[in-house]
């Protein structure tokens, strides 16, 4: 599950319709008659794809892994529909924080690529998820699986559908058009088994071939490569060199609410690195605008309010010290926000000569994890879930199209109740149910970003993740860590 990141780049790279990252926006002249039409909806078939998820998946854990976990009976189903026997499981935080909102993305891109709406097709990724936990292991119901794999598999099936849209074209023929079938269905696999199913990977058309208009949704997109240098003050003092592989996606305008479906405009970024014994996925973030009213339209100000869903992770595994730097989730997330823009100079064929975005958002979590600082081999985990608030600040500026300049700042606040040492202990199912560590965690997160460009699509990056975390502890004492996260490299903007 970790290539779906360098598929979704392959994509894009391949693709004819990649776009500037800068706040100027390049638009394609696509017209609209080009678009496909949304095929006919299928909900019955978009159900039998979500369940045949889960069995699939089952069948495999059973004949294949031989799990002890896959072991289903009729027994264990009827004890997990008892609403009492859900608990809080000990998987990695990779697992629970990340692939758990992927397998909900494959629920929610059945019912999507069957022709539902987003509203119609997000009652698939809970039904899923549901139905899994119930009937597809003989461990207990997990609490924290439920709402990552349905709310996070939202936000994550959304964005690859979409994006999935940008690579298609049935006007294409031979290898060209095999590869773009076969990238669309690596970002989307239910979409690519149905549009094997409808005889749509293959059908050759010249007229509604496109999938995606760009004069009405206009994307940018940009691929950052390099190194980093992370630098971690906590109980210890240690640090780490590694490769890094950025990529960015800034999907519609932020202020413009004439198209407002769901995750009609939507931001999104990953790292993924190599070496220094890292898992490979270092963060993943998506901002999704649900609903967007604009509040002000002129030539050289634009303004907007929205609801929005958020979803971030962020993971960086041991350091030489043994320690780990920082884990932060919100995998269920959703909150208000207001963007502000102002643009300067420029006509209707030249670009503004200069350019200041800027948003503020305010999300509650759900569920969220963070890292913890007292573990102990009895339990697996090394993070605590927890429920809280996050506050969110982005600041961009373009001059003349050859600097650009971010700020990004996000203070996170979660809440953990339910402890190890108030737990009951279940050896026979798992080795405990809790949360993590009781008390409250705050994080900070300030990102800046200066870009230069060198000469055509090139761009010289400096960049920087500064992370603060402090954790009040309830049975053990409070800690506290630092982390420089430090980057140089060249961007690519398509």
């Amino acid at each position: 599950m970790k290539g779906w990141l360098v598929l979704l780049l392959l994509s894009m790279s391949l693709s004819l319709c990649a776009q500037d990252d800068s706040l100027h926006v390049k638009t394609w002249q696509t017209d609209s008659t080009c678009i496909a039409p949304e095929p006919k909806a299928r909900p019955w078939l978009a159900l039998a794809e979500a369940e045949g998820i889960n069995l699939g998946l089952l069948a495999f854990d059973h004949y294949v892994l031989d799990a002890t976990y896959a072991q289903v009976t009729m027994n264990t189903v009827s004890r997990n529909v008892k609403l009492g026997e859900w608990f809080w499981d000990s998987d990695l935080a990779y697992t629970n924080l990340f692939e758990h909102p992927y397998h909900g993305a494959l629920y929610f891109n059945s019912a999507r690529s069957n022709g539902l709406s987003f509203w119609q097709s997000a009652p698939f990724a809970i039904g899923g998820s549901l139905l899994w936990e119930i009937a597809g292991e003989c461990e207990l119901p997990s609490v924290n699986d439920f709402a990552a794999t349905s709310i996070g598999g939202i936000a994550i099936g959304e964005v690859t559908h979409r994006l999935s849209s940008l690579v298609l074209n049935d006007s294409r023929r031979g290898f060209p058009r095999f590869m773009t079938e076969l990238i669309a269905a690596a970002i989307d696999p239910p979409r690519g088994l149905n549009r094997v199913i409808r005889g749509d990977a293959w059908r050759v058309r010249h007229d509604h071939h496109l999938y995606h208009d760009y004069n009405s949704i206009p994307v940018n997109l940009s691929v950052t490569t390099g190194w980093r240098h992370l630098d971690l003050s906590g109980r210890t003092k240690s640090a780490m060199n590694s490769a890094f592989f950025d990529i960015s996606i800034r999907y519609g305008k932020s202020t413009d609410c004439r198209h407002n479906k769901p995750y009609d405009y939507f931001m999104t970024d990953a790292r993924v690195v190599v070496g220094g014994h890292q898992n490979m996925l270092n963060h993943a973030n998506i901002v999704g605008r649900l609903k967007g009213w604009q509040t002000s339209d002129t030539p050289s100000w634009q303004s907007a309010v929205g609801i929005y869903q958020f979803f971030s992770y962020r993971y960086t595994d041991k350091t030489s010290s043994d320690e780990v730097p920082y884990i932060l989730s919100e995998a269920a997330s959703i909150g208000p926000g207001f963007t502000v823009r102002h643009t300067t100079g420029g006509t209707d064929n030249t670009p503004p000569h200069s350019q200041f975005e800027a948003s503020a958002f305010v999300s509650g979590i759900g569920l969220g994890g963070s890292a913890s600082d007292h573990i102990d081999g009895q339990h697996t985990r090394n993070y605590s879930f927890g429920s809280g608030f996050s506050t969110k600040l982005h600041l961009m500026a373009e001059r003349s199209q050859r600097y650009a300049f971010s700020l990004s700042a996000e203070y996170t606040r979660l809440f953990t109740w339910k402890s190890y040492e108030k737990t009951n202990y279940k050896p026979e199912i798992h080795k405990t149910s809790a949360q993590g560590d009781a008390g409250n965690t705050w994080m900070m997160v300030v990102s800046p970003r200066l870009d230069i460009k060198i000469a055509g699509p090139y761009w010289l990056t400096l960049s920087g993740d500064y992370l603060l975390r402090h954790t009040n502890y309830k049975y053990h004492p409070h800690a506290a860590s630092n982390t420089r996260d430090l980057c140089i490299g060249l961007k690519y903007q398509l």
